[in-house]
């Protein structure tokens, strides 16, 4: 349902930020960390203030770099 959504609005930086986040918080093996990180991308690419972009950013580092895995 994500992908479908982003190939209905693949300009949205909501639909962007939702879906990565989705992406992030999904059991093995769909979760996505890759495809994650480039919508995340995509979206501050078109709104860099985003206050809730920036919250997934943070998850996603935290998920990355300090090595948390909410599924575990």
């Amino acid at each position: 349902i994500s992908r479908e959504s982003i190939q209905l609005n693949p300009n949205c930086p909501e639909t962007l930020l939702r879906c990565a986040r989705g992406f992030l918080f999904l059991e093995s093996p769909f979760q996505d960390l890759q495809y994650a990180k480039e919508l995340l991308d995509k979206a501050f690419a078109i709104t860099p203030n985003s206050r809730f972009g920036h919250h997934v950013m943070a998850e996603y580092y935290k998920i990355t770099e300090v090595n948390i895995h909410p599924n575990v």
